[in-house]
């Protein structure tokens, strides 16, 4: 621990560093309570009506994989066909996602207080947050090409893990990644907080949806069970609702199942997709 710089001998006792409290505390925003992450999903584009939400305050590496989750849990899926063999891909790639949340939580000022990592999801961008902006010495055209580290400590232990390869190489993976998938790279802002905004896929709507489907898609709010929905709806038949009004609008790719892997879960839940979003703004009830 000493080697690493997770330990310290401060006037013969032995201390634990910021990197080793982040690290390997198992509850790290105890000792650290800026230390945690923030993950917001919102309905539309503006931050007014929240979706859902979940503070990560466990240790870091932790705190990074659960956030990629909660990425994951809100983000579309995209087919993509390579040859005969077709595979469901995140629309934002994991690996884009991934390096920048880790940047975030290496380079933050964690001399910062009462701030948070923010990772928020709108309908039409994902942004991403770090406390204190860019470090000194270092401007916007300096990313991707140089390198400096705020948290030295922490940025060298993470360098022992699958999580950094090297100093200075993430936004070239980033914008490589997200130029795969024909997405704009990154926009960068810095000011009390360094930002990362990245542009969503925007599907245009189709205008082949019926009376009663455009009627679900306006009552859905957040995620809610199918019984829910016909009680909104006024909806009897459990069978005819299921067939003739939420397959279709799960078909025509408005509404989602939030457990996909088992359809038939007891957990089940429906909730919009971006493009169910799209079309309740477009089309007011």
């Amino acid at each position: 621990m000493k080697n690493l710089n997770a330990i310290k001998d401060q006037d013969g006792v032995l201390r634990a560093t910021y990197a080793g409290v982040l690290l390997f505390s198992a509850e790290a925003s105890l000792h650290i309570p800026q230390a945690k992450i923030q993950c917001v999903c919102f309905e539309g584009i503006t931050k007014v009506n929240i979706i859902d939400r979940s503070t990560l305050e466990k240790v870091l590496i932790s705190n990074i994989n659960d956030a990629i989750l909660f990425l994951k849990k809100h983000l579309n899926n995209a087919r993509q066909i390579k040859g005969s063999i077709g595979t469901d891909i995140l629309e934002i790639p994991e690996i884009a996602l991934r390096e920048i949340i880790v940047n975030a939580v290496i380079h933050r000022d964690y001399n910062i207080t009462g701030a948070h990592v923010m990772v928020e999801i709108f309908d039409d961008r994902v942004e991403i947050s770090s406390p204190g902006g860019l470090p000194s010495g270092m401007s916007s055209t300096d990313l991707g090409e140089r390198s400096l580290a705020r948290n030295t400590r922490l940025a060298d232990m993470m360098l022992r893990t699958p999580f950094m390869e090297r100093l200075g190489t993430g936004i070239p993976r980033i914008e490589a990644a997200l130029q795969e998938v024909n997405l704009p790279v990154p926009s960068y802002a810095s000011n009390n907080f360094f930002t990362v905004t990245i542009e969503r896929s925007t599907p245009q709507v189709t205008p082949q949806v019926t009376p009663q489907v455009e009627k679900l898609v306006h009552a859905l709010q957040g995620e809610m069970t199918s019984g829910e929905l016909r009680t909104i709806m006024d909806y009897k038949d459990r069978e005819y609702f299921r067939k003739n009004i939420l397959q279709i609008a799960i078909n025509q790719g408005l509404v989602e199942l939030t457990v996909p892997d088992k359809p038939k879960s007891r957990h089940q839940k429906y909730r919009l997709t971006v493009l169910g979003h799209q079309f309740k703004t477009t089309h007011n009830a």
